[in-house]
């Protein structure tokens, strides 16, 4: 199943507004958010927790949350997964979490009417970092 469809049946499952409850979502998926410093990284997928490295904006935050949620949903035999900050890992499954966190926090349902706004608006809206709106909106 693609990224898109994944994101899809989870918030079919967890509805609610936007910005998404990507912390709320984690949770009823019955995993554990801990604030841990990871040298290299900004999150960490390890089965039952996601990681996330203290001190990130709240906008880094949500979307490192959305992206650790991937490997969770999507690659089962792959419990410990890194997100290196410098971006240099772009392996399939990397590909597949940044699309993933995309379709999550920037639902269809929401997309279709913004369109025509501003990358910074949309970023706002959505509670997301800018350079991440282009995942969703390409322009």
């Amino acid at each position: 199943m693609k990224a898109e469809e994944r994101a899809r049946d989870l918030l079919a499952r967890y509805p609610g507004p936007v910005p998404v409850d990507v912390e709320g979502i984690l949770e009823a998926e019955g995993l554990e958010l801990v604030e841990w410093t990871i040298q290299a990284s900004e999150e960490m997928f390890l089965w039952p927790y996601v990681a996330v490295r203290p001190g990130l904006s709240q906008a880094r935050r949500r979307w490192s949350i959305a992206h650790a949620l991937a490997p969770h949903l999507m690659h089962r035999g792959n419990p410990l997964l890194l997100r290196r900050m410098d971006g240099v890992m772009w392996s399939r499954q990397e590909v597949q979490a940044e699309q993933f966190a995309a379709w999550l926090l920037m639902p269809e349902y929401e997309v279709s009417r913004l369109l025509s706004l501003d990358l910074w608006i949309l970023a706002d809206h959505f509670d997301v970092p800018p350079e991440c709106v282009s995942l969703r909106f390409p322009r």
